[in-house]
């Protein structure tokens, strides 16, 4: 698997038009498939979409995905569903997300930030205000967050 993970990569860094990427694993290698694809696939192309399920992100990951995020001004839909994604990596995320003005997606379901990671992402969305759709369906939110969420919205 990690021969394929390494042909994959380069071949989605030597596409350089490619717009759009999903990616979907269940099995045990799937913790350097992620490893390996968000840690040097993600460097100039210009994606458009990105959906990550069920692979785990590091934080060199999410700050690769963050890289994009602010080098590609058309990036529109980010959706990184049970990846993993604890304080660490949101932090990471969330320089890019700040930076972002047309990204109008954002699926982070099923992931494992905190309050921390949870404030971070609503002051980084602000600045631009243009997501649309926010999904953090299958997450352990108390209420002070519940609050936090109701008063960005």
């Amino acid at each position: 698997t990690d021969e394929k993970n390494k042909l994959l990569c380069e071949a989605i860094e030597n596409n350089q038009s490619l717009q759009r990427y999903s990616s979907q694993s269940a099995d045990s290698a799937r913790s350097s498939w992620s490893r390996s694809v968000t840690q040097s696939a993600f460097i100039d192309v210009e994606y458009q979409e990105l959906t990550i399920e069920a692979l785990r992100v590091n934080k060199e990951g999410a700050a690769a995905i963050a890289n994009v995020l602010t080098q590609n001004v058309g990036f529109k839909h980010l959706a990184l569903i049970d990846a993993g994604i604890d304080c660490d990596c949101m932090l990471e995320l969330c320089k890019g997300l700040k930076e972002s003005m047309s990204i109008d997606y954002l699926d982070l379901r099923q992931n494992i930030f905190d309050r921390k990671g949870l404030a971070t992402l609503i002051e980084s969305l602000k600045e631009h205000m243009s997501v649309k759709h926010l999904a953090l369906e299958g997450m352990s939110i108390d209420l002070d967050q519940a609050v936090m969420l109701a008063d960005f919205i």
